[in-house]
């Protein structure tokens, strides 16, 4: 039976409980303020070596570098590099910081007994930003193989390295102390003491960098009934003041996007990992200025948030907002970025953003067609719809163009304007987003059923498939992310189709080659047939078939001479030349090399044995594919490579 508990007992062991939840409801606050970091408590069990994983964030399954490691299947280096750090920390007891394929994690120990071990585990992060030179790194570590942009697994690596979170010394310090006091927590030592310190720590550690962007989906809804963070009141909540830094409700909207950048050239990665530059910049120099916060808009922009002091009134106000976008556009510009920025058209605090997100839209579309660096509000009734309209019916051709044609450099910036223009016309409306971003599917769907690469049923199958998923999102920023999945799955389809195209080009050409071996510049014939040039055309034949093109010719051309051998009473000259060899001395000693006797050897052993009653002597058939002629003058037990 439990021991009662006086009035003084209970109270005392009540407030002792409340602290130790709101010390692990600070833990997760602080984590939930670094940004997309995986954190968890592991468990590890000695004997069996079994590690269990417990979440302290809701982790949404984005696509992460260890994702890749199953792709090329090396994850057991993975499990081999988690046993030697836990084993690490059990010798030392300290915490660990390691990193593998690039990317770092943390350790931090909590409890460690005979038969397990618990831990406080982060990652995966990086110690500073990515550059193109790091990215390709890790990806020939991580895969084996040389960056292309015409990868689709290497674009989504790309993508995935872009959105690892990036954190600095201090930060990193910062979590080894939130994973030693929830260690105290763990041990018993009063909750009341750790909640205090933990208050201290998330004060000094993680308030100055905390980064969140749960706000952006009210700013996008046009309808104003997605809620704030801040609420939809005149009054701003202490907490939200506190984590945000701000000293009154956001009425302000604008929009920053990068200048082109002349010197990056054709240097597609370089520019992408030049465009997440920009965002993180402009979120970190944005969070330093009084009552303004930042968050990635896309893959390009960025949306900022601005508050001030309702006192302010009139022109101030305005002019003050101004000054504010331009003192960020300078320090970004210190920073080598020049940018041009859209100001929405202000609301009264509290009220919803969604109709001053449409006029900072449309101001940020003028400054960038006047060239100027900041654009002044627009009011949404001022928009014109029809140029609106025209416009985006001009942006929806064009990625529709560069979908067809598959050029990647042109279809992620295309998908960044189209998805803006639809957000300011559509007002935030996710149902009327669909209805646009559906029609750019459905017209790209038909564009492939043209070239042959869907079927009919396959292409009703895709549009049925794509409305279900889009209709059933109803947060604008969602909704982004699932057009440009859509796009993605879409320009697949159309790489693999261009695929088999090519392939079927290649089956034609050898085919056609094989009729005209004694032809002379074959190569440069062939590689006209299928629209390549020389160069590309003996890659590309090399990387289908496993063997390169001049020596399968070669191949062809003595498999044709020893059928003529044995078969025409043609003089051995001639046959080398009606076959495509040129010189006699060289297709003398590519026969020999290749069938172990010279032509003339041949040919009396064939007559020979024909004499004798006989069966001619058997030759390798004619018109092979190219695979079947690499796996036929393989070593025994090799392959030539496949792609």
């Amino acid at each position: 039976m439990a021991p009662k508990l006086t009035d003084s007992r209970m109270s005392s062991h009540s407030a002792e409980i409340t602290a130790g939840l709101r010390g692990l409801h600070q833990i997760r606050r602080c984590l939930a303020g670094v940004g997309d970091l995986p954190a968890f408590v592991l468990r590890h069990d000695v004997h069996s070596g079994r590690i269990d994983w417990w979440e302290l964030l809701s982790d949404d399954r984005r696509l992460r570098p260890y994702d890749f490691e199953f792709r090329f299947g090396i994850e057991s280096a993975r499990d081999d590099y988690h046993l030697r750090n836990i084993n690490q920390i059990r010798a030392t007891g300290r915490p660990q910081v390691a990193s593998l394929f690039g990317y770092w994690d943390l350790y931090v120990p909590l409890v460690m007994e005979p038969q397990a071990t618990l831990l406080f585990f982060c990652g995966q992060f990086a110690r500073q930003l990515p550059t193109a030179e790091s990215i390709a790194s890790a990806w020939r570590e991580i895969s084996g193989r040389q960056r292309s942009l015409e990868d689709e697994t290497f674009r989504r690596w790309v993508r995935c390295c872009l959105a690892v979170p990036v954190l600095d010394d201090s930060m990193e310090k910062g979590l080894v102390e939130l994973g030693a006091l929830l260690g105290d927590l763990f041990a018993g030592e009063s909750p009341r003491l750790v909640q205090r310190k933990i208050e201290r720590l998330r004060a000094h550690a993680f308030l100055p960098v905390i980064h969140d962007d749960s706000w952006v989906d009210s700013c996008l809804d046009g309808t104003g009934l997605t809620r704030p963070p801040w609420g939809l009141d005149r009054f701003l909540d202490a907490r939200i003041a506190e984590e945000r830094q701000l000293s009154c409700k956001p009425s302000q909207l604008a929009i920053l996007v990068p200048q082109p950048n002349a010197s990056a050239g054709d240097d597609l990665l370089a520019d992408w990992v030049r465009r997440h530059h920009f965002q993180y910049y402009a979120r970190k120099l944005a969070h330093a200025l009084p009552d303004t916060i930042a968050a990635p808009l896309g893959d390009q922009s960025v949306l900022l948030a601005l508050a001030l002091n309702p006192n302010v009134r009139g022109n101030a106000r305005r002019a003050h907002f101004e000054e504010r976008c331009r003192q960020l556009q300078s320090q970004l510009e210190q920073r080598g970025f020049d940018s041009v920025a859209g100001l929405g058209g202000e609301v009264s605090p509290g009220q919803a953003l969604g109709s001053c997100f449409r006029s900072a839209a449309a101001a940020l579309e003028s400054a960038i067609r006047q060239k100027r660096r900041l654009g002044r509000p627009i009011a949404a009734s001022q928009v014109d719809i029809g140029d609106a309209m025209a416009r985006l019916e001009k942006l929806a051709r064009h990625l529709k163009h560069s979908i067809d044609i598959h050029r990647f450099a042109d279809v992620d910036t295309d998908i960044t304007l189209y998805a803006r223009d639809v957000l300011a016309i559509a007002g935030g409306s996710p149902q009327e987003m669909t209805f646009y971003f559906l029609g750019v599917l459905r017209d790209s769907l038909m564009s492939l059923e043209g070239l042959g690469f869907v079927s009919p049923e396959q292409r009703h199958a895709l549009e049925r498939q794509f409305l279900a998923e889009l209709a059933a999102i109803t947060e604008p920023s969602r909704l982004l992310t699932e057009f440009d999945r859509a796009i993605r799955r879409v320009l697949l389809l159309r790489a693999e189709g261009k695929l088999a195209e090519r392939d079927e080009r290649l089956r034609t050409t050898a085919e056609w080659a094989r009729q005209n071996l004694g032809a002379d510049g074959l190569l440069e014939q062939c590689a006209r047939r299928t629209g390549l040039a020389a160069s590309s055309f003996r890659r590309v034949f090399q990387q289908t078939y496993g063997v390169s093109f001049g020596r399968w010719l070669r191949q062809e051309r003595l498999d044709l001479a020893r059928e003529t051998l044995g078969q025409s009473e043609l003089t051995v000259t001639a046959i080398a030349r009606s076959a495509g060899f040129h010189e006699i001395h060289a297709f003398i000693r590519c026969f020999k090399q290749r069938f172990g006797q010279t032509p003339s050897a041949f040919r009396e052993n064939a007559m020979a044995a024909a004499n004798a009653g006989s069966a001619r002597p058997s030759t390798l058939r004619r018109g092979r594919s190219p695979v079947d002629t690499a796996l036929a003058d393989a070593t025994p037990g090799s392959r030539p490579s496949q792609p």
